[in-house]
């Protein structure tokens, strides 16, 4: 049977741990987070240079390019127009609750008066002005790139059919013997998919790189198993020596302190070290790699650019497949923004009713207090009602008895008189 305390790390180990951990950590993050600005940055360079679409766009046979028409399809399934109006419709519902609960707490304060707190009218200030604010920004949104011609424009291509867009892209004059675009657009084709191949690499890369340091950066329990089976134990746990197998993780030193073991410094470097290999690897590929494949797409798309400008069909099916994916794009952006304005509007509103039922919780607490004061004056009142008839009665007593106390004694007649 395994100690108790077997799946927990000494002290010293521990700190070592730790120590290791908060390197790989950091390195991971940071690996991380260049690899993903790179491929952004790839991304948005290929966009700017129409690509892929625009390699599409020459191939005639196939009508409008595939890829292109996918993106399409995806924007119809979501309801196109259809989607935009009511998510706009969702915001306009949601925007106009924060108005009414806005109106609400603002006529309890109100109400409340000088007994209301000054941070509920503090807050209620506030949250007006976010909402007026996003209000602001909604209507700029409309105005302005919702009900814009080339927005609306957009939106037509996109609930085209794919016969349709077929439709839209000129055919080459058979007798035609202007220079052709395929020959330059397949070098560029190439080089992008070694491009997409460097990309989806580093992917696995980092992948990788998070699940070596999550070797470390784990839970006590699971880091004291691997320890056990690297070590070569076979289900013997941690004695209270702190050995796991055949090593111990701690030593002790001078002065009666323990540290970590020789031993378990090496496994924690060979991990370390495991981190150090595959952030070189991304490292390499956004610092070396990425920079030379994407200056060769670029470079074969220039010629291939080049091609097209004296091609003129080909120019124009470029153009045509360029403008319905800038409209793919437009409207995924626009769907997006309302999204984000309809999330917060429901998160100003989940405020808001905190807010409302803090002033009421607040209104009917002043409620009860002035009920409590009410009930105590008018029993006060009572009480010196009562005192005050009880002090009257005695008084009535007394004045009784002092009047009894005055009157004349009876006469006394003798014996056998008439008034006997």
């Amino acid at each position: 049977v395994a100690p108790l305390f077997a799946s927990l790390l000494p002290p010293a180990a521990a700190r070592a741990v730790a120590s290791v951990a908060a390197k790989c950590g950091a390195q991971a993050q940071g690996c991380a987070a260049r690899a993903r600005a790179a491929t952004k940055f790839a991304k948005l360079q290929l966009a700017e240079a129409g690509l892929p679409g625009s390699l599409a766009a020459v191939d005639e046979a196939g009508g409008f390019p595939e890829v292109a028409w996918r993106r399409v399809a995806e924007v119809q399934e979501v309801g196109g127009d259809w989607a935009l109006k009511s998510a706009l419709a969702d915001a306009d519902r949601k925007a106009a609750h924060v108005m009414d609960l806005l109106g609400d707490i603002q006529r309890k304060v109100d109400e409340a008066a000088a007994g209301a707190p000054p941070k509920f009218q503090a807050e209620i200030d506030h949250f007006t002005k976010l909402y007026t604010s996003a209000r602001s920004t909604d209507a700029t949104h409309r105005s302005n790139s919702l009900a814009s011609p080339a927005f609306e424009g957009g939106l037509k291509l996109l609930a085209l059919s794919r016969r349709a867009l077929d439709g839209l892209l000129p055919r080459k004059d058979l007798l035609d013997d202007a220079p052709p675009t395929q020959a330059k657009a397949k070098p560029v084709a190439a080089e992008l998919s070694a491009l997409a191949a460097l990309l989806a690499e580093r992917e696995a890369l980092l992948q990788r790189l998070e699940a070596h340091v999550g070797q470390v950066t784990g839970d006590q329990a699971s880091l004291a198993r691997r320890l056990t089976a690297r070590a070569g134990g076979q289900g013997g746990g941690q004695g209270s020596s702190g050995a796991f197998g055949s090593f111990s993780l701690t030593e002790c030193v001078p002065g009666g302190r323990s540290r970590a073991s020789p031993e378990l410094e090496s496994v924690l470097a060979e991990l370390a070290h495991g981190v150090d290999e595959l952030a070189g690897l991304v490292d390499a590929s956004v610092l070396e790699r990425q920079p030379l494949q994407l200056a060769r797409v670029l470079e074969l798309n220039q010629e291939f650019v080049e091609a097209k400008r004296r091609d003129g069909i080909a120019s124009q099916r470029a153009q045509t497949v360029q403008r319905v994916e800038g409209a793919v794009r437009d409207f995924h952006a626009a769907l997006a923004k309302i999204k984000d304005g309809v999330a917060f509007y429901g998160e100003l509103a989940s405020k808001l009713s905190r807010l409302k039922q803090t002033v009421q919780d607040h209104a009917y607490a002043q409620s009860m207090a002035s009920e409590e004061q009410s009930h105590h004056a008018s029993r006060r009142s009572a009480l010196e009602t009562s005192a005050l008839v009880e002090s009257d009665a005695a008084l009535a007593r007394r004045l009784a008895e002092e009047l009894q106390m005055d009157e004349p004694p009876p006469p006394n007649y003798p014996a056998g008189s008439p008034f006997d």
